[in-house]
């Protein structure tokens, strides 16, 4: 069973490496390329993000954009 829905732990997942590297929002959106605006929404699962947007987050995060959409199961 998996324990939250794609977009909430994917939400989390960015979350977690974000504040695990110490940035903020708008480090990560400058880093990534986006805007501010984009990294909220997709942080707080108004939004999904495009292939090209989480290929983005991962890369400036430092991870493989598979790390971001890992699924544990309950």
């Amino acid at each position: 069973m998996i324990v939250a829905d794609d977009s909430t732990f994917f939400h989390n997942r960015i979350t977690d490496f974000r504040v695990g590297r110490g940035w903020s929002q708008r480090d990560l959106a400058r880093e990534a390329g986006l805007t501010f605006a984009e990294v909220c929404a997709i942080e707080g699962g108004a939004t999904v993000p495009s292939t090209v947007a989480a290929l983005l987050i991962a890369a400036a995060l430092g991870c493989e954009v598979g790390e971001l959409f890992r699924l544990e199961e309950g």
